[in-house]
């Protein structure tokens, strides 16, 4: 026997994601815990921590599991960064110039966000350097991408809720963006706005625009929002 083996919880995970990588239409929770054997509350297990590390993926219609964003994107030999910044990177000019405001590709992975390219407009805000890692998603301007409502509430009923977190000013930000998918953030002197990158049913990203607000007013967001939910979409179709 090698004296290198896994540790039981590790095999098992491994094990999980074998099962799911082998069964494209995905499965369910019970079918998970009969084909690997194991309690109910030991596949729970196993399936929350995958699902919340984005190797696997939860259907919120048909509740099925199936391979994650990282999971898939393994299986394909490019990592999810190198993939989205190639998807990304034709469109990228092309909204700088339509907006006239600087471009950011946006890269979500649960916790953070993390800016992997960004296109200068000569007449428009710098930004954010690619590197730059956000945290602290109330706070920032690119945060509401990747929040669900029940994020938000989960958020709200922390003691004490995370700064901005208030169910209205959710709905407000809802009534601005979800016809076009786009999410939007005025800061002082500057306005933002992101539509976010969805695979596998999750969201892995963003395209963002930023500019001040004379080059970016208030006319313009719904404009420069619809262009961004197309070039989302537009990246979506091409995984």
């Amino acid at each position: 026997m090698s004296t290198h083996e896994s540790p039981r919880s590790l095999d098992r995970g491994l094990s999980l994601l074998r099962l799911l990588a082998a069964s494209p239409g995905g499965l369910g929770f019970n079918e998970v815990g009969r084909r690997m054997k194991l309690p109910s509350a030991t596949v729970a297990r196993l399936l929350g921590a995958l699902t919340d590390l984005r190797w696997l993926a939860k259907d919120p219609e048909t509740g099925r599991y199936r391979p994650g964003p990282e999971l898939t994107a393994l299986q394909g030999g490019e990592d999810l960064d190198s993939r989205l910044r190639r998807i990304a990177r034709p469109h990228l000019e092309r909204l700088r110039d339509a907006a006239r405001n600087t471009v950011l590709l946006i890269r979500w992975d649960g916790k953070r966000s993390v800016c992997l390219e960004r296109v200068l407009h000569p007449d428009s805000l710098v930004l954010q350097e690619p590197g730059y890692v956000t945290k602290g998603l109330f706070e920032a301007p690119w945060g509401i991408f990747c929040l669900t409502g029940a994020q938000w509430r989960r958020a709200i009923s922390r003691k004490p809720a995370p700064p901005g977190a208030t169910w209205a000013r959710y709905r407000a930000e809802c009534a601005r963006f979800a016809a076009h998918g786009y999410c939007v953030g005025p800061q002082g002197d500057r306005q933002r706005l992101a539509a976010p990158l969805r695979r596998e049913g999750l969201v892995v990203g963003a395209l963002a625009v930023g500019g001040t607000l004379g080059a970016l007013n208030d006319a313009r967001v719904r404009e420069i929002g619809a262009l961004l939910a197309t070039a989302a979409r537009a990246c979506e179709c091409e995984w």
